[in-house]
């Protein structure tokens, strides 16, 4: 499974945007996807849409080009009637529900990676009290703790829930 599948799996469309900044950008994002994920995305929307000449374009690179393969990315990304911050929020939506519903991790490892990740992501706005001390007045005891675990686990689901939600009607907003 690729994190593009991951993404169709949360319900998001897939848009030359979200490619670009999983691919070469200057986001924490950078370099999350493979190259050949990219270039078997692009191959398939070229077999139904094969008027596209700048998708054409993309395909025919050879996949060590990574220049000109961002700079395809960059052109079909242009094309798109996109907003950057949803596209955006979209990665931290995937990191976060990987982090929410897929640990094998004890809860302390948990609690302490999850502090990395939220830091690692600017600590998005309205973000769920995830982090000891910040946006709560827990002691290390109470934070670090196996009943606070499962409160954070259930804080972290309903604010993917609230924030996927958020994005698929902004989504549906966006002009064609």
């Amino acid at each position: 499974m690729t994190q593009l599948d991951d993404f169709k799996k949360l319900g998001f469309d897939i848009t030359w945007k979200l490619i670009s900044f999983g691919y070469i950008s200057n986001s924490v994002f950078s370099n999350e996807l493979m190259i050949d994920d990219i270039m078997d995305y692009a191959v398939n929307l070229y077999e139904n849409e094969s008027t596209n000449k700048l998708l054409l374009d993309l395909i025919v690179l050879e996949k060590d080009d990574s220049q000109n393969i961002f700079n395809a990315i960059q052109k079909l990304s242009d094309k798109e009637r996109t907003d950057d911050s949803l596209e955006y929020k979209k990665w931290e939506i995937l990191f976060v529900w990987k982090k929410a519903w897929f640990t094998d991790q004890n809860y302390m490892d948990f609690l302490l990676d999850l502090s990395d990740l939220w830091t690692k992501l600017g600590c998005p706005k309205n973000f769920p009290r995830v982090i000891q001390g910040i946006n709560n007045d827990m002691n290390p005891e109470d934070y670090y703790s196996l009943q606070n675990y499962h409160t954070v686990i259930q804080e972290m689901k309903q604010w993917i829930i609230h924030e996927k939600n958020m994005v698929n009607s902004f989504s549906a907003d966006m002009p064609e």
